[in-house]
């Protein structure tokens, strides 16, 4: 159920995202279509009973979040206190206990962070982490850079020929791939999960050029290479993509819409 729902919602707002002004009659009816495309009754009893688990989850990792932070800014309270103190008696101990507690705080607060801002499937960063870390409030990008969209080919078609598991193995796979070949040719780079078939990827310092032809010599090296399941289906690990350059300022969502454009070409 949660798999679905996620996917319902990326699938509803890629395709609201177009729109200059997002109703949420339209969003909610945009919700409503691919739901019942893709076989979610959302009038049945059990699947209704199932939704309420999946938001009462989602309600308590909130709430989880909030009580973690409101402790740590508690603890962080507490130890400057301490610290204050400390430094003015010369309290090494004292001092030494309070720097093991922010390694604590600080391990806490990471894994709180990767929590909310990570995909746990992929371990890459999710859509949440561009809005919160790239994006201003009016939709602006905060820094320069070029984005790569990799749509994963024949995830959805595999999906419903065999089954999810083996449609994740082939994204899994593919983006292993291009990790490795990205890192042995040193390009920094982020990726991010932005829909259940699709990554965007940040790159820093990088000609685009370069980069369109370095993914080229990826794409072909990966026409000799094919992903064999336990079971014995064979699959070709095959993606497209598209490379735009952007700019401090530039809206997020017109590059966006670029990109998707230049994958469909």
């Amino acid at each position: 159920m949660k798999n679905k729902l996620i996917q319902i919602t990326n699938l509803s707002i890629n395709e609201v995202l177009g729109n200059e002004i997002i109703l949420p009659s339209l969003y909610f009816k945009t919700f409503d279509e691919n739901a019942k495309n893709l076989k979610l009754n959302l009038n049945n009893e059990k699947e209704q009973e199932e939704m309420q688990h999946f938001i009462s989850d989602e309600f308590n990792s909130i709430n989880d979040y909030m009580n973690t932070t409101i402790s740590s800014i508690e603890t962080l309270s507490v130890a400057t206190k301490i610290a204050k103190v400390a430094i003015k008696n010369n309290d090494v101990k004292s001092l030494e206990k309070i720097q093991n507690s922010m390694s604590t705080l600080e391990q806490e607060l990471i894994s709180l962070r990767d929590e909310i801002y990570k995909d746990p499937f992929t371990n890459t960063y999710n859509r949440k982490w561009i809005y919160k870390t790239l994006i201003d409030k009016d939709s602006k990008l905060k820094e320069k850079g070029i984005f790569v969209l990799i749509n994963i080919k024949d995830f959805d078609y595999v999906k419903e020929e065999h089954n999810e598991l083996i449609a994740n193995n082939l994204l899994i796979f593919i983006l292993n791939f291009l990790n490795k070949q990205l890192k042995k040719e040193g390009i920094k780079y982020q990726s991010v999960r932005f829909f259940h078939d699709t990554f965007l990827i940040l790159v820093k310092d990088e000609s685009r050029t370069s980069l369109n032809t370095l993914l080229l010599n990826i794409m072909e090296m990966m026409k000799n290479t094919t992903l064999k399941s336990k079971s014995g289906i064979v699959l070709q690990a095959r993606f497209n993509f598209s490379t735009l350059e952007y700019r401090e300022n530039d809206n997020f969502q017109i590059i966006l819409e670029s990109l998707t454009q230049g994958l469909n070409e």
